[in-house]
This record gives structure tokens, sequence and C-alpha cells, in this order.
């Protein structure tokens, strides 16, 4: 099957009637109708169905449809690797990144490959990271930035050092008389601010550990937590290093002790897919950040299936 006639089935299906979709493409309607036809008979089937107002696609024809979409986005991604390479090293890095963690990476890894490369652009998908490794597999994103633990299974994993979380305050109003680190037990009866993510870790520990947290707001994002801490009495359990960049001047903070809360981050790439040379550039600037890790530490990121 010729590009072109996926490109022409693609165009018809999105635009939903072949008269939009000779507009979009500048060809005739009845030359439209006859590429459909051909397409058709070369694949033996009915694709699409002719309604009085939009043409909907059969079975085959979803089949085919969601084919062709992703040929054509792998047709693409050759033309840009080549013209990549033909200019230099230049062209769109393509990445999928937790939202608070790319805040981290931005102040860090970011700046040193900009300089470095100022003609590469960035194309950012800021989504949790079960969605982040879809975006991989669908071929939308070349390298994802994420937590675990989530399912790894078919990836090449760069484990980075795990933050520990930490219980942020203002004021001097609580843990009077402890050093840098706190228990979980210490954390009975105060006010907690924590995303969900996390709870989903945070709270059995606690149960476990004997009590119920008081948890006042669940939320989806770790700075919405801080804000929370910030006009309300209580703590914010967050990663330390989004209290180092986001928190306010007068907070103060504690190591939650607890090794079952410390779980790696992970930048992620589809196992034996080719990368481009602007991935494979930009994976070379975040290695010096990859950290060893125990066999078993490995493998306790995919234990639950939990996704930030």
């Amino acid at each position: 099957m010729d590009f072109k006639y996926l490109q022409i089935f693609v165009a018809i299906a999105d635009a939903g009637t072949l008269t939009a979709a000779a507009e979009n493409l500048h060809i005739a309607q009845s030359a439209l109708s006859r590429h459909l036809r051909n397409i058709e008979d070369e694949y033996g089937a009915q694709l699409m169905l002719r309604g009085s107002r939009r043409m909907k696609l059969t079975d085959e024809g979803r089949i085919l449809y969601v084919y062709a979409k992703k040929t054509l986005l792998w047709s693409d991604s050759i033309h840009k690797e080549i013209h990549d390479l033909s200019v230099g090293l230049s062209g769109t890095l393509r990445l999928g990144t937790v939202p608070n963690l790319f805040n981290v990476w931005l102040e860090t890894v970011f700046p040193r490959f900009h300089k470095d490369f100022p003609n590469v652009k960035f194309d950012i998908y800021e989504e949790r990271s079960d969605i982040l490794i879809q975006r991989l597999w669908d071929g939308l994103c070349d390298i994802a930035l994420i937590r675990t633990p989530v399912k790894l299974s078919g990836l090449d994993v760069f484990y980075t050092a795990p933050d520990p979380l930490v219980a942020c305050y203002r004021g001097e109003q609580y843990f009077q008389g402890c050093g840098p680190k706190i228990r979980l037990q210490d954390l009975e009866d105060i006010p907690l601010f924590i995303s969900r993510f996390w709870n989903t870790r945070f709270s059995p520990l606690c149960l476990s550990a004997g009590f119920t947290p008081n948890i006042v707001a669940l939320n989806e994002r770790i700075s919405t937590n801080l804000l929370w801490a910030k006009n309300i009495p209580g703590c914010a359990i967050v990663p330390i290093r989004t209290v180092k960049q986001f928190g306010f001047p007068d907070f103060h903070y504690k190591i939650i002790d607890e090794p079952g809360l410390d779980y790696p981050n992970a930048i992620v790439t589809v196992k034996d897919r080719y990368l481009p040379v602007v991935a494979q550039n930009f994976l070379e600037y975040c290695l010096p950040t990859v950290v060893v890790l125990q066999a078993e530490a490995a493998a306790s990121s995919e234990e639950k299936e939990l996704y930030p």
C-alpha cells in the first residue's frame, strides 16, 4: 500500500466526508472517491459506510485506520531523523515526564543540554507514569521520566536516586526536639496534605505503624500540597527536592525515616527500538544522574501497579 493512499484514507476518516477531505487535500472529490474504491479493492473489504451526512468506519476500516496512523507516524519520524542528520544536531526531542519531576530536571539537565544543542526543540508530554509509558509504545515519545512503581516490562530502565519524602510545615509548631529525621508515628494526629500517588504507599504504612493518618487534603500535584501547608496549619508530605524548589522562606521540613516510602525515579525507553539521535544525546546527559541499584530494589519497583 502506497503511503499516499494511507494518507488519503486517514484524511477521509478524520474529515468524515469526501467533500471536506477533498478540500483539505486539495484533490477533486471524484478522484478521492476513486482512490477510496481502489483502497477497498486492494484489501477486499468495505472500509467505510457512506451515510447521508458522514462516512463511518467499518470494523475493517477501524483496523486499517489504527495501523495507517502508526505507519504514517513512523514515516514522519524517518523523515525527521534524516533531516536532523543532514542539518546537524538539531530536531525535536519528544519527551514524556511526570509534571513535578520535570520541574527538577528543568533546573538541572535541560540548561546544560540546551546550551550544547541550542537548535533542538522540545515536544513535552506531562502525564501520569502509566500514560507516559503508553505514549512510548504509541511512538509519541522517545524518552519518559517517570516515578516508580509502575509496569516496566519491555522497557530499558535507568533508575535515578529516589527523593526522600519529608514533612514540610511553616513555623516551629511541630516536632520540637526532633533531629533532621522523624518516624511515621511522629505524624500521628497532625493535619496532613498529600498527593494521591504518595498516599497509596503512605496510608498503608501508617496503618501498619498503628495509627490512621489525619489527611486533610488529597491532591493531584505536589506543589498544591505546599500551598496547603503555606496557608493552613499542617504538614505537606512531599519529596525533598520539591521543597527546595517550591518551598517558602519560613518553611521547615523533616525527613520521614521510612524505607517503605523510598522508590526510585526512572528514565525509560522502549527496548530494542531505534532511538533518534537527539534522544540519544539527551539520554547521555541524563546518565550521570543514574544510580546502580540492587536487583531486589529494582524488582520492588514493579511489585505494585501504582501510577503517579
